[in-house]
């Protein structure tokens, strides 16, 4: 899949989070979210956060949807941030920060799934694929809907924080500005 499929569903788990009274709303968590929705592509050197974290030697030693496309680091992820509360006495936000970096991990492995290159959810056992290519109409239509229950979520939560009319005027600018943005890069990349 397409790093932008990627972040955009790693968000949209948050914000369903979010929405359902799990997890407190945060800027800065959809930062958290959408970088860890791209970690388990540091195997691939052509990759987006390969190249934004000048990461190719390593990327290059490793076997792309290898053991980084399985759960394992996920739970690694899971464990260090637990480390980490127990180490800061428990404190909310460690965990927070633990819970959004499964989050977006998981989030990559499911969509990475669907592809017919699958992963292997138990490496290097236990392979899951399905039939949606990396850029193909498929993965469009896939990116088009979890764009549009994401919009509809994130406006439906900021509408319960927002009293102020041009607040929700800048966030709705905002996020139109972001959702053309990305169909532009979308749309460019077919041709």
């Amino acid at each position: 899949m397409m790093w932008v499929t990627h972040v955009v569903f790693g968000l949209l788990l948050y914000i369903i989070a979010v929405h359902l009274g799990f997890l407190p709303y945060e800027t800065s968590y959809f930062v958290i979210v959408g970088i860890a929705s791209l970690i388990p592509d540091i195997d691939h050197p052509g990759s987006k956060i390969s190249k934004l974290l000048r990461l190719k030697k390593i990327s290059e030693k490793l076997t792309h949807r290898g053991f980084l496309h399985s759960a394992y680091p996920a739970l690694l992820l899971f464990l260090g941030a637990y480390l980490l509360a127990c180490y800061s006495g428990f404190s909310e936000k460690a965990i927070t920060v633990g819970v959004l970096l499964v989050i977006g991990y998981v989030s990559h492995l499911v969509l990475d799934s669907l592809n017919p290159t699958g992963v292997k959810w138990i490496y290097p056992r236990a392979k899951v694929k399905g039939p949606i290519k990396t850029g193909s109409y498929g993965e469009l239509a896939i990116l088009f809907v979890i764009s549009y229950a994401l919009s509809i979520l994130f406006f439906s939560s900021v509408l319960r924080m927002l009293i102020n009319k041009d607040t929700l005027l800048m966030a709705l600018g905002i996020s139109i500005i972001i959702s053309a943005a990305m169909g532009g890069e979308v749309i460019f990349r077919r041709s």
